[in-house]
């Protein structure tokens, strides 16, 4: 009985850890999802006429931090441009 049992509890055991890698890499994508309409966002805002530069630079802080792994050097570089160059005057 105990033969015919552990099988079945090691394909239930390597079904639960495959979900779990799945789900993790879903998480991963909804967040590079997310980051990349953060950076659309702020690139829209940085064009309006009526930019709020001290929230365009608090956000920019946000997205460099919780984002800093998904953007590449060119989009820290733009960020850093909009931060450096953005005024209220």
């Amino acid at each position: 009985m105990k033969k015919t049992v552990l099988p079945y509890f090691l394909i239930l055991i390597a079904f639960t850890l495959s979900n779990c890698e799945q789900a993790e890499e879903i998480k991963e994508s909804f967040d590079t999802l997310e980051c990349a309409n953060l950076l659309i966002d702020i690139d829209e805002r940085w064009d309006d006429d009526d930019v709020d530069c001290s929230e365009i630079k608090s956000d920019i802080d946000k997205i460099l931090k919780s984002c800093g792994e998904f953007l590449d050097a060119e989009d820290k570089a733009q960020l850093e441009f909009y931060k450096a160059n953005c005024s209220d005057d």
